[in-house]
């Protein structure tokens, strides 16, 4: 995951919700991988991954000016 993506472009209100929304995902996406029951855990731990392939698209994308 990229945490500095240069632009060029001011930062939007958009791009400030995006990213709590994600920190807010990850979270709780951890917090279900580190409940005792094997099942949970797997289900957490794809979400983490899922959620910081998704993040990291985002990045991509704004930086390449998609969105």
């Amino acid at each position: 995951m990229h945490t500095t993506v240069r632009t060029g472009r001011t930062v939007t209100s958009k791009d400030h919700l995006v990213c709590a929304t994600f920190a807010a995902l990850l979270t709780f996406s951890i917090k279900i991988a580190l409940v005792p029951s094997m099942v949970w855990s797997i289900i957490g731990w794809y979400l983490v991954w899922k959620n910081w392939e998704t993040f990291n698209a985002y990045c991509y994308q704004r930086r390449d000016g998609l969105r």
